[in-house]
């Protein structure tokens, strides 16, 4: 399989723009910061849910009798969900060193204050299917902390150590720039279920010249 180049990215980036405004998967080009190049960033508004203790359901006192275990008096605790409003950005970055696209995630609270992993797991807990905390199922990547390279902040991120190897089974012959961003995007997108990076329909098979 041919590489696939910073150029690519590029053109491919612009491609699914357009695409994706028709579909309305929300990608969009951007720069994340003055002078920085720009690149795909999607955003979406989802919620965290906690589950909490509110209260213990209590006997009625009218209802005892003497010979009655005391313990009715107390039933088991009852809980709620409570839902926080959560912030996540989706970005795409080329890796000069791995040579190749990089997902990062950059999540948090309207409050400012930014997810930890656990709490990210929670959010994508169809994709996250796991005991360890940090690795993937499917033998894909490891979801890591690093550095945003763009932003200079602490991002979530994809490691992108296998991402070659599983491309190479995934792309066979020929293909444009298009096709490998969106194959890419839809298994990467298998780990932050239930959102959806790329929503596949006629009119993405139709732009990439694919069947079903």
């Amino acid at each position: 399989m041919k590489e696939f180049t910073p150029e690519d990215l590029n053109v491919a980036s612009r491609e699914l723009v357009l695409v994706s405004g028709s579909v309305g998967d929300g990608w969009s080009l951007s720069e994340l910061m003055p002078g920085t190049k720009a690149c795909l960033v999607k955003s979406v508004v989802t919620t965290l849910i906690d589950d909490m203790v509110i209260g213990e359901e209590e006997a009625s006192s009218d209802e005892i009798t003497e010979d009655d275990d005391l313990s009715c008096l107390q039933a088991p605790a009852t809980a709620t969900a409570r839902a926080t409003t959560v912030h996540i950005a989706f970005h795409v970055v080329y890796s000069q060193v791995y040579r190749c696209p990089v997902l990062y995630i950059v999540a948090h609270y309207l409050s400012g204050r930014p997810l930890e992993l656990t709490e990210l797991q929670r959010i994508f807990h169809k994709g996250l299917q796991t005991t360890e905390p940090t690795k993937l199922t499917y033998g894909l990547p490891i979801l890591s902390v690093d550095e945003h390279p763009l932003l200079n902040i602490p991002a979530f991120c994809v490691h992108p150590c296998q991402t070659k190897n599983f491309m190479k089974e995934m792309v066979e012959g020929e293909w444009s720039p298009l096709q490998y961003l969106v194959l890419w995007l839809s298994m990467i997108g298998t780990l932050v279920a239930p959102i959806k990076l790329v929503t596949l329909d006629e009119r993405w098979f139709k732009s990439l010249d694919l069947e079903r």
